[in-house]
């Protein structure tokens, strides 16, 4: 992809004209990054989420959106498997930030299990990342704003459009829609693509699963 002026998105002209600093929000896969990331280096905070959950995340998130086709699980499941959904496949569009920038000073990788596991914990060493130096009230505050449920609930205040795409926000929701032989298949793809990076995710944390 070309990502020079002459194909530019009228949302890049738009990010140009906020004031410093940014605070930008995408999924979009490192490749599609703007090149400056290279020459600028600013703070890039990568958040992953185990696989299967993201499957399952995506698949409801789909159902709920008015735009698109209702799409039947197992369809989906295949699609997934394939990389035929927006954004690609989660393998490569993880992989350059785990295994090439995760050590980089100006990138913070995190997990969303570890956000559910203990958020406080993440605010803090989110902040210090940033170069920000809170007091533990301002951290109580951060935590309580961003738990899933007062999230869920000020979208339920507002225009109601974000009500339906925040669901249960769980570790291990996979677990209701994956049968057994596509948890197998979806294990070998897993292995066969994290194999001896070291990559560690938890699905309902009774189990961690590491790929080494």
């Amino acid at each position: 992809m070309d990502n020079g002026k002459n194909n530019r998105s009228p949302t890049f002209d738009s990010l140009d004209e906020m004031e410093s600093p940014r605070m930008i929000r995408t999924c979009l896969p490192y490749h599609m990054l703007p090149l400056k990331i290279h020459s600028k280096k600013p703070k890039i905070i990568y958040l992953a989420r185990n696989p299967k959950d993201v499957m399952a995340s995506s698949h409801d998130f789909y159902q709920r959106d008015p735009t698109v086709d209702n799409m039947e699980w197992n369809t989906y499941f295949e699609d997934f498997m394939k990389g035929n959904v927006s954004y690609g496949s989660w393998f490569p569009h993880l992989s350059p930030w785990w295994t090439e920038y995760r050590t980089s000073s100006n990138v913070l990788f995190l997990k969303y299990e570890d956000m559910v596991k203990d958020l406080r914990s993440i605010v803090i060493e989110t902040t210090l990342f940033l170069g920000c130096r809170l007091d533990d009230e301002k951290i109580d505050a951060i935590v309580d704003h961003c738990s899933f449920q007062n999230m869920k609930n000020r979208a339920e205040e507002g225009n109601g459009k974000m009500t339906g795409y925040l669901n249960k926000g769980v570790v291990g929701s996979w677990e209701d829609k994956f049968t057994i032989s596509q948890n197998k298949l979806f294990e070998q793809q897993c292995v066969k693509h994290l194999y001896g990076t070291g990559l560690r995710f938890e699905y309902d944390y009774s189990a961690p699963e590491l790929y080494n």
